[in-house]
């Protein structure tokens, strides 16, 4: 009997497989891992009255390829950034916000 789960994780990979691009990260003095993830450069931080108070680069990746943790550094299309904090992680995917 199926839960849906399998198929979820099915969905993700197929989206990753179309949208993903290659980044590598660094956790403390580990060696450099490469991965894939997916990069949205518009999200905004939207304050009380509408108003925008940020724009922000947040990452999605499979949790169980790369789970980021706060102080990573990552290169993606070719910038190296600290991940700052963690938004989402459903156990599934997680979104991170980039420093910078």
């Amino acid at each position: 009997m199926s839960t849906g789960f399998t198929e979820l994780a099915a969905m993700h990979h197929e989206l990753f497989g179309e949208f993903a691009e290659a980044a590598t990260y660094v956790r403390g003095t580990a060696a450099a891992v490469t991965t894939r993830v997916i990069v949205d450069d518009g999200s905004q931080t939207v304050g009380n009255r509408g108003e925008i108070q940020s724009n922000k680069r947040v990452i999605t990746s499979i949790k169980s390829e790369y789970a980021p943790q706060r102080g990573d550094e990552i290169t993606v299309r070719g910038v190296l950034r600290k991940v700052d904090a963690i938004l989402v992680d459903d156990g599934y995917v997680v979104q991170a916000v980039l420093h910078g």
